[in-house]
């Protein structure tokens, strides 16, 4: 019996090491399913039960594609359904491949680790064959179609519910593996469990364009248009989940740049797309929940670092700040909103971002959107959506795997996978705690719907509402808590560093460590400053203001994480305009023979913008201190393209050259506009011109003094004997005057 048994062994090893090399053992032949390939209709008993290895697998599986897995979720009597063509033209140097393969992996899928460890396999492929179909030689070598149809007692295992991996393998006709594509199949013979809730928040944000900014009005409409007019992405994401239960969170920067007034945005030609768009979004918050995001979405992971410093965080708060308020313009264009959110880009809550958070928010902050993978890396079991931070904010915490799948729906091929995934990642889901009513929430990321194809957004949202053990939930309900202990877990506090992301305002692979992100974030900030100095000094309503006071903000958003070059043309063309209007204003320079003691020295004041500048002061800074300034003048107003005359009283304590460096204020003091070079020739009279007009002046009444002494007396006359003279009078003439005349 022993001899029996080891012969027995060694036939049947034999027979597995022929298989794996792609031959038929000796055995077989004589059963109708190895003699004959199985066609995807014809798929045996003794194909299903054959066990494959294959050799060698392409990972990547580029040359399959698959076009229906139908249907996504087996129930007992089903017949599974794969449909897909195969693209031949590029295997010359791996051999002609003569079949295709429909195989159902040996490992049974227990946790959403063995869902990641199948789809990123990049070994053999080892399983039971299922089905087994040759290749059409007449069929074009770039699709050649495929069709499986398997029984769906082969496919499932014995339990109630799950998940079974599968690949579509292409082979030689030697057995050797060219391609090989893995998905999966869902199946379910029994609801033994509490179905799981599941809310998506989809992100209603900006593509990281600079021509939105654009001076030119035609290419500012045009990419305003590519954002949110009729055929953009934002719109076909509103058109394609109209009639999904889903919520978005919205970015107010979508209606536009904030800072203008009514007359100023009516005149952007841009104003009509963004009109029309927001009619829609308007429209689309009257059936789905909508959740406001700060304006610009400014990016929180930079904003709320904690090493920004002393000096960089009080600015940062007050951006934040202000970009919270703004958030209330999706109110005031009738977009009917459910909160704000506070959502990094990171999905980090480490020590002191709450608390910040919470100071920049104020009352408006409703959650704290964070990754799930990120806050708790170490977690056996997925924890639900809601959640407690440290300081007892709301927290809502995302599925990183679902939401990713969103970001593939680009091309048919991807689109069946990525619903396939889903399936399978949900029911790893539902297999960790099967019997507790839980609520996830997905959240894809910024940007996932650039290049989507919205019929496939819609077909995949249908799809999701096919898989039994979910049921699709409003974002509302993620933020209600549930019952039992894991209703709202707080959320861990001892995070391993290495999964938080560091300040990093640009993008992970872009940055250059703190250090570049806090230059970056001084540099934003520097501009806001600057256009708050030229703000007090032009009239209101300017619309060099109103075209600028967006742009700081701008460049702060999580939207350009993706694009850190164009956040640098950004803020370079920001930094390069401020500085040209502010070089606008200025003291012209001059030369100055300064012949006094004290008096006033004239500067004319140069306003060569197009708009009229208000409260500017002159102030001098003398290099030496032979001369004072006394009194540095009243403020001046000057028209656009005009100048000014300043008056600036000067006191000089000591002759000599006296360089002068001169600028212009605001009213309140703070410097604008370049430094000029200003030359003070300093000539005061001097205590030896005193001296010497005072011992002239004391000569000169010496002088007098003594012509006074030396001149002789005067001799005096005595009139008092002689006779006064008196007139003698005439008598008038009364005769007239006569007047000869010319006969």
């Amino acid at each position: 019996m022993r001899l029996a048994a080891r012969v027995i062994a060694l036939v049947a090893a034999a027979c597995g090491s022929l298989a794996a090399l792609g031959m038929p053992p000796a055995s077989a032949a004589a059963t109708p399913a190895a003699a004959t390939p199985a066609t995807a209709t014809t798929a045996t008993a003794t194909t299903a039960t054959a066990t494959v290895t294959i050799p060698r697998a392409d990972p990547s599986g580029d040359r399959i594609t698959l076009t229906a897995v139908s249907p996504a979720v087996l129930r007992p009597g089903d017949t599974l359904l794969v449909t897909g063509t195969i693209d031949v033209t590029s295997t010359a140097a791996d051999g002609i491949p003569t079949t295709v393969r429909l195989v159902r992996g040996r490992s049974s899928l227990t946790s959403r680790a063995d869902v990641d460890e199948w789809s990123a396999a990049t070994g053999a492929v080892s399983g039971t064959e299922l089905g087994r179909q040759p290749l059409d030689p007449a069929a074009p070598r770039n699709a050649i179609p495929f069709q499986f149809t398997v029984p769906a007692d082969q496919v499932r295992p014995g339990r109630a519910y799950g998940v079974s991996p599968i690949a579509v393998d292409v082979v030689t006709a030697k057995g050797t593996s060219v391609s090989a594509l893995r998905t999966f199949v869902g199946w379910q013979r029994s609801a033994d469990y509490e179905a799981l809730s599941l809310a998506w928040l989809l992100p209603v944000t900006l593509a990281p364009d600079t021509a939105l900014t654009a001076d030119d009005p035609t290419a500012r409409t045009a990419a305003w248009t590519k954002q949110v007019g009729a055929g953009s992405r934002l719109a076909a994401l509103l058109r394609a989940t109209a009639s999904q239960t889903v919520g978005y969170a919205v970015d107010p920067a979508v209606l536009g740049p904030s800072g203008r007034t009514p007359a100023q945005d009516a005149a952007d030609p841009a104003s009509a797309v963004r009109s029309a768009f927001s009619m829609s979004l308007s429209a689309a918050s009257a059936t789905h929940p909508v959740f406001a995001l700060p304006q610009n979405d400014p990016d929180l992971a930079a904003l709320t670092a904690p090493d920004l410093g002393p000096t960089l965080s009080p600015a940062a708060s007050q951006l934040l700040a202000e970009a919270v308020g703004q958030s209330t313009r999706l109110t005031d264009a009738a977009v009917t909103t459910r909160g704000t959110l506070a959502w990094p880009a990171d999905g980090a809550l480490p020590s002191g971002r709450e608390a910040a958070l919470r100071a920049a928010y104020a009352s408006r902050l409703d959650a704290i959107l964070v990754s799930t993978q990120v806050t708790d890396p170490s977690a056996r079991l997925t924890p639900p959506a809601l959640g407690v931070a440290p300081l007892g904010t709301t927290v809502l915490r995302w599925d990183d795997r679902l939401g990713a799948l969103l970001a593939r729906l680009k091309t048919p091929r991807e689109a069946v996978l990525a619903a396939q995934e889903f399936v399978a990642q949900t029911a790893a889901l539902l297999a960790e705690r099967p019997s507790i009513s839980r609520t996830i929430l997905a959240v894809p990321p910024r940007g996932f719907d650039a290049g989507l194809d919205a019929d496939l957004v819609s077909t995949f949202f249908d799809a999701t509402k096919q898989v039994p053990w979910l049921r699709t939930v409003g974002v509302d309900s993620a933020m209600l808590p549930g019952r039992g202990l894991d209703s709202a877990p707080p959320l861990p506090t001892d995070a391993p560093a290495s999964r938080v992301t560091p300040t990093d305002p640009a993008s992970a692979a872009a940055s250059n460590g703190p250090a570049a992100g806090r230059s970056l974030l001084a540099r934003v900030f520097q501009q806001r400053s600057v256009i708050d100095q030229l703000s007090s000094v032009l009239a209101q309503g300017s619309p060099t203001i109103a075209a600028w006071s967006d742009l700081p903000g701008q460049a702060a958003s999580t939207r350009w994480r993706t694009d850190p070059a164009g956040r640098e043309a950004l803020l370079a063309g920001l930094e390069q305009s401020t500085a040209t209007v502010s070089n606008g204003l200025m003291v012209i320079p001059q030369t100055t023979n300064f012949l006094a003691d004290e008096g006033v020295m004239q500067l004319t004041v140069v306003n060569s913008l197009d708009e009229p500048v208000r409260g500017l002061r002159a102030v001098l800074a003398p290099g030496n201190g032979r001369i004072v300034v006394v009194d540095p003048g009243a403020p001046v107003d000057i028209a656009a393209n005009a100048k000014a005359t300043v008056s600036v009283r000067l006191a000089v304590l000591a002759q000599g050259l006296v360089p002068v460096n001169a600028w212009l204020t605001t009213a309140d003091g703070t410097r604008i506009g370049a430094v000029q070079q200003l030359t003070i020739r300093a000539a005061p009279p001097g205590a030896w011109l005193y001296i010497g007009m005072s011992v002239l002046f004391g000569l000169i009444l010496i002088a007098g003094i003594v012509r006074a002494v030396r001149r002789p007396p005067r001799m005096v006359v005595d009139t008092r004997g002689l006779d006064p003279v008196d007139p003698t009078p005439e008598a008038p003439v009364v005769a007239p005057v006569q007047r000869h005349t010319a006969p």
